[in-house]
């Protein structure tokens, strides 16, 4: 059928791997705080690649940005006292949390727009 020769012929690989460097601003006003929210912002450089399996060399470019995110913490080993104290004791974790971001990143470039909203969640440590 038609579908089947206009397939590409090739198999590609992407691979991408962003790097963030900026600051953090936690609106947290003690330790045993159950939501904290928090601010970051900051610039980014996203590495990426593509591999063929045709034998074509692997490229790899690069391009940066700006990210600007807001978010909220959840603390949960505020949950039990008796956790909180073995975190701290044993581990030395005071608090983990978990969290959900929303992060806005534009592209500084047109030709290789990476330029995204995405929304993060996940556990964070404090030390």
């Amino acid at each position: 059928g038609a579908d089947e020769d206009c397939a590409a012929r090739e198999v590609y690989t992407f691979y991408g791997l962003p790097t963030y460097f900026g600051g953090i601003f936690r609106m947290q006003y003690s330790d045993t705080a159950w939501f904290v929210p928090y601010g970051a912002g900051g610039g980014s450089y996203y590495f990426l690649s593509e591999k063929r399996d045709d034998a074509k060399p692997l490229k790899v470019v690069g391009t940066t940005a700006f990210f600007g995110s807001v978010g909220l913490l959840l603390n949960i080993s505020v949950v039990s006292k008796d956790t909180a104290f073995t975190l701290v004791s044993e581990y030395g974790l005071h608090n983990i949390w978990g969290s959900l971001e929303y992060r806005y990143v534009k592209s500084l470039r047109n030709d290789l727009n990476i330029s995204a909203g995405i929304i993060n969640g996940g556990l964070v440590m404090d030390y």
